[in-house]
């Protein structure tokens, strides 16, 4: 069922961008997902002076906490 509103969602976007939209959709079961390493996980919140995070991630964290924040838990809103 997901793989169908997958597949449905890559029509679309294929009929709206001039460009070729070239995103695969492949069955997991032959790409399986494996979690991080401890030292991934929670990187922003745990490296917040770290030069990608203070410029680029945090103003993308601050935009999508203010457009969802009625949505999230209120220990993110604070952060």
């Amino acid at each position: 069922m997901c793989s169908g509103v997958l597949f449905q969602m890559l029509k679309i976007m294929k009929k709206v961008y001039k460009n070729p939209v070239v995103t695969e959709i492949l069955p997991i079961d032959k790409y399986p997902f494996y979690k991080g390493e401890d030292y991934h996980q929670d990187y922003y919140n745990q490296n917040p002076t770290q030069g990608y995070c203070s410029s680029i991630v945090k103003s993308k964290v601050d935009k999508f906490v203010k457009k969802y924040q009625d949505l999230l838990k209120n220990n993110v809103q604070n952060q």
